[in-house]
C-alpha cells in the first residue's frame, strides 16, 4: 500500500536487488510479500512503474556494457577464429579416439568397476570396452531366450534381471 492510500494491493511491481529504485520514504508503509516485488492499488503501480529505472545507480560503462550484452541474450559468443579452434579441437579429440580402438564416443575402459556394473556385464556376456550397439546386440540375444511367453514363467525373473542390467550398462555408457 502506497503510504496515505487505503486502497489494498493487488497489483506486483519490481524491486531492483530487493530495493526500489524510488524514494524510500515513497515506499513507507509499502506491503513487501517478496523481496524483489512490492505490492499498490492500480493508480499507484501506474505511477511507481513509470519512476521505475533497471539503471538507476549504474555508471554509463556498465550501462553500455548491458546494452552491448543484450545483443546476443547475455550469453557468451565465440568469434569465428574461436569457433574454428573449437571445431579443430572436437575433432582431434574423435580422432583420438578412433586410434585408442573405440568406434563411437560411447565406447568405455574403466578401472574401477562397481559390482552392479560386473553383474550386469556377466549377465549380458560382455566385457569392458562396450558399446551402446554391443548392449543392445548382447540384450535382444538374451532377451529372446529368456523372455516369459517363450520360456515360461521361471524366466520371468531372469527376463527382469537382463532389463536391469541393460539399463546399469546404458547409463554408465551415457556417463563415459
Amino acid at each position: 500500500m502506497w503510504e496515505g492510500c487505503e486502497a489494498s494491493g493487488e497489483y506486483p511491481a519490481p524491486m531492483k536487488g530487493g530495493r526500489s529504485m524510488m524514494q524510500s520514504s515513497l515506499l513507507d508503509g509499502v506491503e513487501m510479500r517478496s523481496p524483489k516485488r512490492a505490492w499498490f492499488c492500480l493508480p499507484h503501480v501506474r505511477e511507481y512503474n513509470a519512476n521505475w529505472d533497471f539503471f538507476a545507480g549504474m555508471s554509463e560503462e556498465q550501462i553500455l556494457s548491458f546494452q552491448k550484452d543484450a545483443l546476443t541474450g547475455h550469453r557468451r559468443t565465440l568469434s569465428r577464429e574461436q569457433q574454428i579452434r573449437l571445431q579443430q579441437r572436437e575433432k582431434a579429440l574423435r580422432e583420438e579416439a578412433v586410434n585408442l580402438g573405440f568406434e563411437n564416443q560411447a565406447a568405455i575402459k574403466v578401472q574401477n568397476v562397481p559390482d552392479s556394473l560386473k553383474n550386469s556385464l556377466s549377465l549380458l556376456e560382455l566385457s569392458l570396452p562396450i558399446t551402446s550397439e554391443q548392449v543392445k546386440k548382447a540384450y535382444r540375444i538374451k532377451a529372446k531366450e529368456h523372455h516369459p511367453d517363450s520360456a515360461g514363467e521361471d524366466a520371468k525373473e531372469r527376463f527382469i534381471q537382463l532389463n536391469e542390467a541393460k539399463e546399469i550398462l546404458n547409463r554408465w555408457i551415457c556417463r563415459g
